[in-house]
């Protein structure tokens, strides 16, 4: 038993070593192995079991077996419930294939029903077929990008699982139900062949299944990257709509300081002219959609509150996040930015610092901003009240999101400055 459950772990192990791991992962592992363990040691014994017929008894058997795979899968790894049943079953399948693929050779090779097991040199030829089988599987889930595929239709979720279903009863009938019918060489041979082909064909299948799933993935994101160009557009428009009417009045404001003579009422009209010119730098560009759209609201907005917002930013470190992800990590981060500052009185001591820059070969962001000197710091999020706005709202989405993408974040507040720094690896790491 403890072999069978062998075969099934390591499959599973393949199919989900690349997925993100729950809190408490090699403790929960270990628990799991030791409960498998204990249950494959007594659970299919002939005192508990006698009063079944050989075809329930293997039935409840590989049932059990199976439910636990999946539950420990699920217990381990951080993946939804239908995720974690499609590629368990997948896996599962992996297992059956081998098996059907090597008793198929035992009877090519003349070896009798039963007798496979026997002896050592057809346990060493069992343990060839089964690596060969898992190590082609395991390349070919890397060349598909296997965790790329985060979302899998509900549809196929449930034509996998019944066909699986109706393989595995069907399978457990025929070979402990009706076991006579493998007296005959020919119909022992055409079973295992029948089942072998069977569990390639499903295989095949969830490799479209596979293909179906990145593009409906593909198609959200772009979905998302429509909408968000449409925000930009309107967030443009309405910049260059403000910019027209800034320039109608420029032109006044210059033909009026041309003849003026009073120095106070000169001094107030070039400091309306250098603020609508910073105007002009309102708008981003760094090279990411989702960013320039953020940083072009922010510039807006931190120019009519006298709000000095300085950027230094590679977009292109960052075109691997999604585009609603990334405006929701800059928007929450300037926005709470823009609400600290709005609660210093003294307008000269108004800013925003947003750098992205790359760093030991990571992506590193740095923001910093004027922020109240009684703001504290719990752990990683600010304490704030209804009074205090400003740090806090929108705080554990930006964690959140950052931790999907396998980064950290680190936060500070002292001597009225607020920083917050986030590092994210440039690879391809993305939680679900």
């Amino acid at each position: 038993m403890i072999k069978f459950y062998f075969q099934l772990l390591i499959p599973a192990a393949m199919m989900f070593c690349r997925f993100p791991k729950r809190k408490y992962f090699w403790v929960r592992l270990a628990v799991y192995l030791v409960l498998t363990l204990a249950i494959s040691s007594f659970y299919k014994t002939p005192e508990l079991m006698s009063f079944m017929s050989p075809f329930f008894q293997n039935l409840v058997f590989y049932s059990i077996a199976y439910l636990f795979t999946i539950a420990g899968c699920y217990i381990c790894f951080d993946l939804p419930a239908p995720s974690t049943l499609f590629f368990i079953v997948e896996a599962l399948i992996v297992q059956n294939f081998s098996h059907h693929l090597f008793i198929f050779i035992m009877r090519c090779l003349g070896v009798a029903v039963g007798d496979e097991y026997s002896k050592l040199k057809y346990l060493i030829f069992l343990g060839a077929v089964y690596t060969v089988v898992y190590l082609v599987f395991f390349y070919l889930m890397d060349k598909l990008k296997l965790k790329q595929v985060t979302k899998v239709p509900n549809t196929s979720i449930i034509v996998e699982v019944a066909f699986f279903l109706i393989m595995i009863v069907l399978g457990v009938y025929i070979r402990h139900g009706r076991d006579e019918i493998f007296n005959t060489i020919t119909v022992a041979l055409g079973y295992e062949l029948y089942s072998t082909c069977l569990a390639l064909l499903m295989l095949s299948m969830l490799l479209g299944i596979f293909n179906i799933g990145k593009l409906q993935e593909s198609n959200e994101q772009l979905e998302e990257r429509v909408i968000l160009e449409g925000k930009y557009y309107h967030t443009a428009k309405k910049s260059a709509d403000e910019i027209g009417a800034i320039c109608h009045n420029l032109k006044h404001q210059i033909a009026a300081l041309r003849k003026m003579d009073n120095v106070e009422e000169k001094e107030e009209i070039i400091n309306e002219l250098e603020k609508s010119v910073l105007f002009y730098g309102s708008i981003g560009k760094t090279g990411n959609p989702a960013l320039d759209c953020v940083l072009t609201e922010a510039g807006m907005s931190c120019t009519k509150h006298d709000i000095t917002l300085s950027v230094i930013a590679d977009g292109s470190l960052i075109e691997r996040i999604k585009f609603n992800d990334v405006y929701t990590i800059f928007g929450n981060i300037i926005e709470n930015a823009i609400e600290s500052n709005l609660n210093c009185k003294e307008k000269s001591k108004r800013y925003i610092e947003l750098k992205i820059f790359e760093r030991g070969g990571m992506c590193y962001v740095h923001v910093e901003n004027w922020c109240k000197p009684s703001l504290s710091i719990n752990g990683e999020i600010p304490k704030t009240s209804k009074t205090d706005k400003g740090h806090g709202y929108g705080v554990k989405s930006i964690i959140y999101l950052v931790e999907k993408y396998g980064g950290t974040t680190h936060i500070e507040a002292s001597n009225s400055i607020f920083s917050l720094d986030i590092l994210l690896p440039k690879d391809e790491v993305v939680q679900n």
